[in-house]
């Protein structure tokens, strides 16, 4: 690779991916704020029923617990700097935790700078991205139904 390459600034975006910046900046800071908000469930799951919503039906009646258990858990506990805790609770929400915590800041560096920070573009431009994800997310529901 030339050096001109190495060194080639980002163009400036345009005033909608601006705005889309600032929205996807509000939408994490609010999962943020939330997680903060929240008592993590000392079950390990259950931590979004103080949001009004109904219990895991698959712990509920099933007994085990559903892909996504312990996720609102796993973030309420990361927010209380307990990533310990978060990552038994639900490992995949650990890992998304710190996601979104990196997606803020480059959104509202995209927002203040008018660029979006290179390693964040390489990541949201991967086309693979779906696979590693849901990858994720199925290890650690195995996580979780073996140590649950």
């Amino acid at each position: 690779m030339s050096t001109d390459a190495q060194t080639q600034i980002a163009p400036l975006l345009p005033p909608s991916l601006r705005l889309t910046s600032f929205t996807i900046a509000l939408a994490c800071a609010g999962v943020l704020a939330f997680a903060a908000y929240l008592s993590p469930d000392p079950r390990g799951f259950g931590t979004h029923e103080q949001l009004g919503l109904p219990p895991c039906v698959s712990q509920y009646f099933a007994g085990f617990p559903c892909p996504m258990c312990g996720m609102t858990t796993s973030f309420a506990l990361m927010a209380d700097a307990r990533a310990g805790e978060a990552f038994h609770a639900q490992p995949a929400g650990a890992v998304l935790f710190i996601a979104c915590v990196l997606f803020f800041a480059g959104s509202i560096v995209a927002v203040i700078t008018g660029r979006v920070p290179e390693r964040l573009r390489k990541i949201l431009t991967a086309p693979r991205l779906i696979v590693p994800a849901a990858l994720l997310l199925a290890i650690a529901w195995i996580y979780k139904l073996l140590f649950e």
